[in-house]
This record gives C-alpha cells, structure tokens and sequence, in this order.
C-alpha cells in the first residue's frame, strides 16, 4: 500500500488528489489541534470517511541530540496517548516517535532510555519509532518498540526487515505541499481498532471496581484515563488501590457556566473572584473563590503534568490549557 506523511492539514481537495494519486495511507502528527502541523477528531474523520487509512507520529524534540532521555520519553508519552484519544485513534494501534538524526554510537544508550520510559508511560498504545535502520535494529533488539518506520532521507540505509513502514521516495508536491512517500510492507500499523484492547468508557460508566492484581496504572491504561486525574477526582493520597474498592472515573458535572473569555491578568496565590473558582472547579477543588497553598499547589501539579512552567500562577497559556 502506497502511504505519506503530511506535515499540513489535509483538506476535502488534497484527500481527493490522494486517492487519485493511488495513496491509501495517511501518516499524520499527534499534537495540539490549535497548531497547523497537528491532526484533530474533524480531519481524522475526513480522512477515513474518504477510504484513506490513517497512522500517527509524534514529533518533539527528534533533531536536538541532547533531547532523548528518561523524563521527555515519559512527558512525550502522557501528551502523545492524551492527543491520540482526543483525535479517536483507536487503542491498541501505534504512535510512532520520531527520531529524525541517525545517532552517533554513544547515542544509542540513552535514545534506549527514552523509549524505555515512552514504553512504560504511554497509555493505551503501542510504541512505534520512526527512524533510521540503526535507530530501527537498535530498538528492535532491546524490545522499547514493536512498530517501525524506517526513513531514509538524509539517513541511508538498507531496508530493516523489522520495517513495517518503508519511505522510499523523497518529498514531492502535492496540492502545493511536500508529501513523504512510502509504502505499507508489514500489517499493523494503521488505525484499526482492536477490540481486545479498546476499552471505551461509555457515557453511563461512573464507577470501576478494583479487581486482583489491580494497580492504579494499570487501571489506567485499561481504560485510558490519567492515572493523576483518577486521583484528583478521588482524591487518592497515594498509588495504592485495593480490590472492592470503587473508583469514580468521570469528571464531575459543572456546576456553573464555563468562562467564556481569558482573563487580562495573572491569577495567583492571593487572588480572590470567581475566575479562582472557574480554576479550582476544573482542577476538582473546592471552589471557594480563594487562591490559597492548595489551589497553587494543584496549578503547578497542572502545569508540570502539561509541559508548562510550574510557577503555580495562572497565566493566559495556563487557562487556555484549563479551559
């Protein structure tokens, strides 16, 4: 099967012209809809009500060499399972993380600690890399990936027999944009849901009960809620779970309106009005109005689990993440 990479939003028109151009796969970044590089629930959509089948990437720091270590690999694979869901990636089905520079030998042992973390953090999928065939063979013998795409521009190479994604051709115009192009080679990479593993809540699923052998992470990834918005909601002092006990899973219904526009000015310790409670209403607190240590506490909780820098202040970036 024929596949691209897109690195722009993929319109009614540039859909028609990849059919036309014999493509069956779509290969598209996971990331916050807002910028034009990232997929959403709408463009997903559009691409599978088309015939075209879809694959996911995520992109962060994949040229920067000093970027791959433990701590990115688990950021990057809370925010990459948050994005996939938002946009309806099935569970069970890759993300693939991207490394766009062919290592150099002393690279290896940490690009290995990352996808280590990526794998032990990432919710509800599969971990897939995106790379050159040394970055492929290196994560194929440690076990930190089980879906790979092998890109050769600028990265030669022989075609890895773990390759389930092979790029073959070097970016050509489309519709005005570079496309990648590649080919399919191995089952398994495309969105297809599988049921054994996608365990949906449905809109009357309030409570789980903790089963045997049950951990808080791994309650989790079964049924892709953060494991910190578990606690939040239940208001867990620590990991531990025991069986019986019953877990609220939804998020409470608001009970008052959402804000309808950002703030001018910085909320902080100290702060008073109902914009505090608009805050500490999404992040389950008691909303009394009042910022105190616990609301600052929570905000930077917020802003840490969120990549953001954790001052514990609400900013205009940290109220357009809230609301």
């Amino acid at each position: 099967m024929n596949a691209i990479i897109s690195e722009n939003k993929l319109t009614d028109n540039s859909v028609k012209k990849l059919k036309t151009a014999n493509v069956g796969a779509v290969g598209r970044y996971l990331g916050d809809p807002s910028v034009w590089k990232a997929i959403d629930a709408k463009e997903a959509d559009l691409i599978q009500s088309a015939g075209l089948n879809l694959f996911s990437l995520w992109e962060c720091g994949r040229v920067k060499r000093g970027y791959f270590n433990r701590k990115n690999g688990r950021y990057d694979a809370e925010d990459a399972s948050r994005y996939a869901r938002e946009s309806g990636q099935p569970a069970g089905t890759p993300i693939f993380f991207m490394v766009g520079h062919d290592p150099l030998p002393n690279e290896f042992a940490v690009i290995r600690r990352y996808f280590q973390a990526v794998k032990t953090s990432l919710s509800h999928y599969r971990v897939g890399v995106c790379g050159s065939r040394r970055v492929i063979e290196c994560l194929a013998a440690s076990g930190h990936a089980e879906y790979f795409y092998q890109i050769t521009d600028c990265l030669p190479g022989e075609q890895s027999e773990h390759a389930h994604i092979y790029q073959h051709r070097y970016p050509d115009p489309l519709d005005g944009f570079p496309f990648y192009f590649s080919k399919i080679i191995k089952p398994g990479p495309l969105w297809i849901a599988d049921s054994s593993q996608n365990t949906k809540l449905s809109e009357k699923s309030q409570t789980y009960v903790v089963q045997p052998g049950d951990t808080l992470f791994r309650i989790s990834e079964k049924l892709g809620v953060d494991y910190r918005m578990i606690k939040r909601i239940n208001r867990l002092p620590s990991n531990d779970v025991y069986p019986g006990q019953k877990i609220q899973l939804n998020k409470r219904k608001r009970t008052f309106p959402s804000p309808q526009r950002a703030p001018k000015y910085l909320i902080k310790l100290g702060s008073r009005g109902e914009n505090v409670r608009f805050i500490q209403h999404a992040l389950y607190l008691k909303a009394d109005g009042y910022y105190g240590i616990k609301t600052e506490a929570a905000v930077k909780a917020y802003q840490q689990s969120h990549r953001l820098h954790p001052n514990g202040e609400v900013d205009r970036l940290t109220w357009q993440m809230l609301f």
